[in-house]
């Protein structure tokens, strides 16, 4: 009759509609599941081609410092064979950083074991066997930005504590910590060692050591002091990155 007619056709109607949202949302899926595996497959091919550049930065730092070793064996003037090898050595440096800022997401790095690795890698560099390095930096984290400048300052940092604090053998402690607060960060270097020479003023150190941390200080807007207590205490205050 005609009211199971119309029911009828309500069911066709509806039973067509429910087959049309399953066939659209099964074609939507399927898209979906392309597009992750396209993201997928472009997210692999980024990673490693960032690692790739990372690696390759690295390798280029450490031809030029192969280049300088090269060229400082034919240099017999004591002073610029000295300004070589410290060339060199922040070579090196740079390289092994670039080498651990390995991953193209990290918007921050954790910088306890990052500078603890640092300070033993300087340390083994300057062959200082006898010297101990303390690293405290608890869970302060920096953008990868100010990573490189306050690695390279507390580098340069426990390298001229190495060779000017314990000379000769002298055996000792160097201690770093980084501490935050309040939206400022405080690298510290202190050391036991033979501490600074009778009237030692900064503004008059023509070293190329605190020159370069005195402009990467500037560079992170921040301000570094320097002076002997008991040994030798550097300080580096500077602002975090939001």
């Amino acid at each position: 009759n005609g009211s199971s007619l119309l029911a009828l056709g309500f069911f066709a109607v509806i039973a067509a509609v429910d087959i049309l949202l399953i066939h659209v949302m099964t074609r939507a899926l399927s898209r979906v599941r392309e597009e992750r595996e396209r993201n997928r497959r472009l997210a692999e091919s980024r990673q490693a081609l960032f690692t790739e550049m990372q690696h390759r930065i690295s390798n280029n730092l450490l031809t030029m410092a192969s280049l300088l070793a090269i060229e400082t064996r034919a240099i017999a003037d004591t002073q610029a064979r000295r300004a070589l090898e410290e060339a060199q050595r922040r070579l090196h440096l740079v390289s092994r950083i670039h080498r651990q800022l390995h991953d193209p997401d990290m918007a921050r790095v954790e910088m306890g074991g990052f500078l603890d690795t640092l300070c033993r890698d300087v340390v083994e560099a300057n062959g200082a066997a006898h010297v101990a390095c303390e690293v405290q930096a608890g869970a302060v984290s920096l953008t990868a930005e100010q990573t490189i400048p306050v690695a390279l300052v507390a580098a340069e940092l426990v390298a001229n504590a190495l060779e000017h604090g314990f000379a000769r053998g002298r055996a000792g402690t160097v201690r770093v910590a980084l501490a935050a607060r309040g939206g400022e960060a405080e690298l510290l270097v202190r050391d036991d060692g033979a501490g600074l020479p009778e009237g030692f003023r900064m503004e008059q150190v023509r070293s190329l050591g605190l020159t370069v941390v005195r402009q990467l200080a500037a560079q992170l807007g921040g301000e570094f002091t320097l002076h002997g207590v008991a040994g030798t205490e550097a300080r580096l205050r500077f602002p975090l990155a939001a």
